[in-house]
C-alpha cells in the first residue's frame, strides 16, 4: 500500500489496523450479542455453558470462513499493555461486559472479581488457540479452530467457569 494513502484515508499505519479489525470482529460480536439476547430472552437464566458457546462459537465459526481472526489474535497477544487494552475495550467492550454480567447471574456463588479472573482466563485460552500459541500434539499436529476444538474448549471452559470459588491457602 501506499503509505501516503493510508495516512490520507486512515491517519496512520495503526488506524488502518484498527479498522481492518474491526471490520472482522463486528460481525463475530454482533453474532455473539444475538446469541446471548435469545439466551436472556428465555423464561429461565442461561447456565453457563450456553453462555460460553455464545461467547466462543462465533469467533470459531468465523474462524473456519475466514483466517483474519487468528491473526487478530495474534497481534492483540502481541500488543503492548496500554495500547492493547484500548483496542480490545474498543474491539470488544461491549460484548465482555454483557457477557461478564450474564456470568455473574449465572454463577452467583462467585464474587464477581473472581468472574472477571475467569472470564479473562477463558478469553486468553481460546485466544492462543486461535493465534496458534501452543505446543503442537504429540504427532506434531496443531490444534485448529475446528468444530473439535471448539466443543472441546466450551466444555473445558464451561467446567472451569463452574468450579466452586477458589480458596486462598495460608503460606
Amino acid at each position: 500500500m501506499n503509505v501516503a494513502a493510508v495516512h490520507y484515508h486512515f491517519g496512520g499505519r495503526e488506524a488502518l489496523a484498527r479498522e481492518v479489525f474491526a471490520r472482522s470482529v463486528a460481525p463475530v460480536n454482533a453474532e455473539r450479542l444475538r446469541r446471548l439476547d435469545a439466551l436472556e430472552a428465555a423464561p429461565t437464566p442461561p447456565d453457563v455453558e450456553p453462555l460460553i458457546r455464545a461467547l466462543i462459537e462465533p469467533v470459531f465459526e468465523e474462524a473456519q470462513r475466514d483466517g483474519s481472526l487468528r491473526g487478530l489474535s495474534a497481534v492483540l497477544l502481541a500488543e503492548p499493555e496500554a495500547s492493547g487494552r484500548a483496542l480490545v475495550e474498543e474491539l470488544f467492550g461491549e460484548v465482555l461486559r454483557r457477557f461478564r454480567a450474564a456470568l455473574e447471574r449465572a454463577l452467583p456463588a462467585l464474587a464477581p472479581e473472581e468472574v472477571v479472573d475467569r472470564l479473562v482466563f477463558a478469553v486468553g485460552s481460546f485466544s492462543q488457540v486461535l493465534a496458534g500459541r501452543h505446543p503442537d500434539r504429540p504427532d506434531g499436529s496443531r490444534i485448529a479452530p475446528d468444530p473439535l476444538t471448539c466443543e472441546r474448549l466450551v466444555t473445558f471452559l464451561a467446567a472451569a467457569m463452574s468450579a466452586p470459588p477458589a480458596q486462598a491457602e495460608p503460606r
